[in-house]
């Protein structure tokens, strides 16, 4: 169903690619993240990712500060990722479609360190809702 979930993300990095994320599954083969993930050099940035069969990373901005806002909007047959430093002011990250928009989806909150020996991830402030944006693109 329409619908949004959110969460304050503060993971404790130690490694590449540790992360907290909000994730959309749908199978083994279609599903999507929303990461707020430690990159290579050592900034903490936005990064999407969609799969089907094979996956895709889009790198975002860096965020200072440890903690960020994430959402994931459902709408139709689309989903949204959104960010925000303060809450209020959300930034669209990706808008996509999954192959299938019929089969159910499973919205959830993970943390992954798939190279290092683990990542601890607070989430606070974790909303449900079923209202969706007004202007799925800049998250109002």
């Amino acid at each position: 169903s329409d619908g949004q979930l959110s969460a304050r993300v503060q993971p404790t990095f130690a490694a590449p690619f540790d992360a907290g994320v909000l994730f959309v599954h749908q199978s083994t083969t279609d599903y999507a993240k929303l990461c707020f993930e430690r990159s290579p050099s050592g900034e903490d940035t936005i990064v999407s990712v969609v799969t089907r069969n094979t996956s895709d990373d889009a790198n975002g901005p860096v965020i200072a500060g440890g903690s960020v806002e994430l959402r994931i909007s459902t709408f139709r047959s689309v989903v949204a990722f959104h960010w925000s430093t303060d809450g209020s002011h959300w930034h669209l990250a990706r808008y996509f479609r999954l192959r299938d928009p019929d089969t159910p989806i499973a919205l959830g909150l993970a943390a992954q360190s798939p190279t290092g020996s683990g990542c601890s991830v607070s989430f606070t402030e974790i909303r449900w809702t079923d209202a969706v944006p007004d202007d799925i693109r800049n998250g109002t």
